[in-house]
């Protein structure tokens, strides 16, 4: 359901932004961006073969294959009812993502988040709407079967409580640092935002503010 450019342009924007943060947490940022490796199940996944594997194989690669790589990282599109949350084997991929104690970070297109960045000023209630719409035990599947069988392994380890605390606190992060972004790059030359004036500056400022107080900082 995406346009396959902007999961690119997504990833490009995730990688470019992390390896040039100037975060002192190492867990936030990449070292060495030259080095990074995707494993995009699209491509590494035989397609033609996929549909005669069944759903024991599925499980045992997909938790293997994330416990190996350590990182995953999730394209949110809409920014206010993600698509992957929607979806049944994006959710198994975030289970395996806890169980393995491995890193979950979400990436999304420059628009997408220009128009959060938007939203937020009109509406300063979208935040908790935007929270009130995710649930990953709503997730579907294109086989009955596999979603039937992805929940009731959720159910009986980790809980979908413990994945939608992960989502959430995820989006928290992202929505704050949005809104910094969005009042730092203002005033920077050339940028995507350089034409604003300084009641526009102010009203991401309040939007700001008002997140921070939402979420109790």
């Amino acid at each position: 359901k995406y346009k396959f450019l902007d999961v690119v342009n997504s990833l490009k924007r995730f990688f470019s932004t992390t390896s040039s943060s100037s975060s002192d947490d190492d867990d936030n940022k990449i070292q060495n961006k030259d080095s990074i490796i995707l494993w995009f199940d699209l491509f590494s996944n035989n397609q033609h073969a996929a549909p005669d594997l069944d759903f024991h194989w599925w499980c045992n690669t997909f938790q293997s294959a994330i416990k190996q790589f350590g990182h995953t990282v999730m394209i949110l599109s809409p920014w206010d009812d993600p698509i992957p949350l929607t979806r049944a084997w994006c959710l198994f991929e975030l289970y395996s993502t806890v169980i393995t104690n491995s890193k979950f970070s979400i990436a999304m297109t420059l628009e997408e988040e220009k128009r959060f960045q938007e939203t937020i000023i009109k509406d300063k209630s979208i935040y908790n709407k935007m929270l009130g719409q995710i649930n990953v035990e709503k997730s579907k599947s294109f086989k009955p079967e596999d979603e039937k069988r992805i929940h009731e392994v959720v159910r009986q380890t980790i809980g979908f409580n413990q994945l939608n605390s992960l989502v959430f606190e995820k989006l928290r992060e992202w929505v704050i640092q949005s809104a910094i972004d969005s009042i730092n790059n203002s005033t920077s030359n050339g940028s995507n935002y350089s034409q604003l004036n300084d009641n526009n500056i102010l009203e991401r400022k309040m939007a700001l503010a008002h997140l921070y107080q939402l979420q109790g900082k």
